[in-house]
């Protein structure tokens, strides 16, 4: 998308928080505890490192084959991790790429503590771009994130696009309004009670070519877009004549005025429901209460009936409105833990009353009811007996022995078993010669 930039306010406002927080708690006469400096340091990194591909050259559509190396960089593994490949195009003085002109979820997955793994990966490429006829530098550029989106690393890998021919929307600008205020896409304004948020568009069509019957489609999760739709709704088709322009503006919904941080996606197809613009994220926060589960941590993903896991979760809590600074009133929250193992049965859980403030952690420390050779976690807020948040994830299975292990424990038993009948045999021969 020509004027959206890869760099939007909330992927760097995600990136430079924690210096934020550490920055404002001591300019604000206030000087970071040790505590709050553990939570920051705390935060989970995942570097995406050398990004293989199958090969260079593409036709629009065509399906890009390679793979990638995920790095922890610290000793805290990351649950329900994501990992996302970008049409980037425009490279910058800085190698960084100007634009951003289509993104795809291609998997999630669990990252140890410390853990190098390789992913392969399969992303394919629009049909129809404004980036094939602009003919940018083009890149497909795999970022990871956490489990509520938040970025967490990226890397790049030059390619060659033929261009289908088939004719794209150019979306020039596009802003969430809310009480007719203009913000960013990813600014994250608040909604307030009978306030109304939508998402305006400036489109285009570049191309020589007419584009008929093309549909915008919006669809809106909570919080990243990892996770099923809350709502996916179907604008008014239009058309749009060689060289000409057009403006939007969409209603988005508010679920009831829910307190909820909203991420939303909208992209215009076709007839055929083939693509024709670039993919738009967008957030909104709806007025109140809101907790996220930022990532769940055991100290071992495996243990026996009797022994103790400790566990570790950490959160995010109602943010503050951009244009007040101020926070919705915070009261605490039903907050429960439950722990299952790979037979489905429910091994150990824990509730309490929890005040869900800013940026923090809880420790919990649970002993298990029964074995466990895999677990699941699910964990589950509530205010005045209503949902505010659910976080599920798995840990690793524990490793089962090898075929070579199994071969080796095989033979120790045989060998015992031969053991134990040549000392009886031998027993029994010196019984009988005592007799005679």
């Amino acid at each position: 998308m020509k004027n959206l930039k890869l760099f939007n306010i909330f992927f760097v406002s995600a990136i430079i928080f924690s210096v934020a927080f550490a920055v404002l708690a001591q300019t604000a006469g206030h000087v970071a505890t040790p505590e709050e400096l553990a939570i920051i340091n705390s935060q989970p990194e995942a570097y995406v490192k050398d990004i293989v591909l199958e090969k260079t050259d593409y036709g629009a559509g065509d399906t890009v084959k390679g793979s990638f190396t995920l790095i922890n960089g610290k000793d805290i593994a990351i649950t329900n991790l994501s990992y996302q490949a970008f049409l980037m195009g425009d490279l910058m003085e800085n190698t960084l790429y100007k634009y951003t002109f289509d993104n795809k979820i291609l998997g999630t997955l669990f990252l140890d503590k410390s853990e190098t793994q390789k992913v392969n990966f399969e992303y394919k490429l629009p049909t129809s771009s404004e980036a094939y006829a602009l003919g940018k530098q083009l890149a497909v550029e795999i970022r990871s994130f956490s489990g509520v989106g938040a970025p967490l690393g990226w890397a790049d890998a030059k390619l060659n696009i033929t261009d289908s021919g088939i004719p794209a929307v150019s979306i020039d600008k596009a802003n969430v309004v809310v009480d007719g205020k203009e913000f960013y896409l990813n600014e994250g304004p608040m909604v307030h009670l009978d306030k109304k948020v939508s998402l305006k568009l400036s489109v285009s069509n570049k191309t020589n070519k007419d584009i008929t019957e093309a549909t915008p489609k919006i669809s809106i999760y909570e919080m990243d877009y990892v996770r099923q739709p809350l709502g996916t709704f179907s604008e008014a088709q239009f058309s749009l004549a060689a060289g000409t322009k057009q403006d939007f503006n969409f209603d988005l919904p508010t679920f009831n005025y829910t307190p909820k941080v909203y991420a939303g996606e909208m992209v215009i197809v076709d007839k055929n429901g083939v693509n024709r613009s670039t993919p738009l994220r967008f957030r909104y926060i709806v007025y109140g209460e809101v907790v996220n589960i930022r990532n769940i941590t055991l100290d071992r993903n495996w243990a026996n009936k009797g022994e103790e896991i400790n566990i570790k979760v950490s959160y995010s809590g109602t943010p503050f409105d951009i244009i007040s600074f101020e926070t919705p009133p915070i009261t605490p929250s039903d907050f429960s833990l439950k722990l299952f193992n790979e037979k489905n049965q429910l091994i150990a859980e824990y509730s309490d009353k929890t005040t869900f403030d800013a940026l923090g952690e809880k420790d919990v420390k649970l002993t298990l009811q029964k074995n466990a050779n895999a677990m699941r976690a699910e964990i589950t807020v509530l205010k005045n007996g209503k949902v505010i948040t659910e976080y599920k994830t798995s840990f690793p299975e524990k490793p089962k022995a090898s075929g070579n292990q199994n071969l080796v424990y095989l033979l120790v038993g045989v060998v015992l078993i031969l053991i134990i009948v040549a000392v009886i045999i031998f027993v029994v021969k010196n019984k009988k010669k005592v007799i005679v």
